[in-house]
């Protein structure tokens, strides 16, 4: 009995995860931006009710991006002026008390203009 009550209790939360909304982006355009412009992401569950923040991250540093638009399947953000050049993850906060990090498996690569 107690053997059936576990098997139930995990098909429960196995059910309670396959159901939830996780916020994911699937693709970005342009992959390669510099400062002061805007990507596009496109992926599931990006509204602002799921949600709060978006962020590039190298591991180590989090640049918090400046979201101009926000819709289920899209985000609108740009570029900080004060961002270094690099390849950056994505990451979204959740709206969640206390947010969850979500590193994404999308890349975007930050670039500055050569000073001739």
């Amino acid at each position: 009995m107690k053997r059936a009550m576990f098997l139930l209790a995990g098909l429960v939360m196995l059910a309670a995860v396959a159901f939830a909304q996780v916020p994911v982006i699937n693709t970005i355009d342009p992959g390669e931006a510099k400062p002061g412009e805007v990507i596009t992401a496109v992926g599931v569950h990006l509204e602002s009710a799921k949600v709060s923040e978006v962020y590039l991250t190298d591991g180590i540093n989090d640049i918090k991006m400046v979201v101009v638009e926000q819709k289920a399947e899209s985000l609108k953000f740009k570029i900080p002026n004060d961002a270094k050049a690099g390849v950056y993850n994505l990451m979204l906060a959740t709206v969640s008390n206390p947010p969850i990090l979500l590193v994404q498996p999308v890349k975007c690569t930050v670039t500055h203009t050569e000073v001739e």
